[in-house]
């Protein structure tokens, strides 16, 4: 698997995002290339069920897949689509996960989901609303 990711000054400043740092993340060839990033505790969802993010598209309609494990058992886990609705300007997205279990502790995006073309892409303030 081919993924490059790297905090960046923000390139792409303006809009929705101002933040001085981004995450960038280049997927290769494969369609399922994506990042995660463990947290220290388990996501509750009994008051939030949303995951929310910014991120700045080279393509629109391009899909994002939103994937959250438990780290110790990663066959446990809960998948969500959401499509990016612009292109080369900051959108944010959000993910209802309602009803999923408070056993997760990784989130996962796979931004290009199923695009087998090489992309760069930008995310920013991933957060639980």
């Amino acid at each position: 698997m081919e993924v490059h990711m790297r905090l960046s000054d923000n390139s792409k400043s303006g809009g929705i995002n101002t933040s001085n740092r981004i995450l960038e993340t280049t997927h290769g060839n494969e369609t399922w290339a994506g990042l995660y990033v463990t947290l220290n505790d388990k996501i509750d969802f009994s008051q939030k069920t949303m995951i929310s993010f910014k991120i700045w598209s080279p393509n629109a309609n391009d899909t994002v897949r939103v994937k959250l494990e438990n780290s110790a058992k990663t066959s446990e886990f809960a998948e969500r689509d959401v499509i990016i609705t612009k292109a080369n300007e900051w959108v944010e997205l959000q993910v209802d996960f309602a009803g999923a279990a408070t056993v997760f502790d990784r989130v996962v995006l796979f931004p290009g989901w199923g695009t087998a073309k090489p992309e760069t892409y930008f995310i920013d303030d991933i957060s639980q609303k």
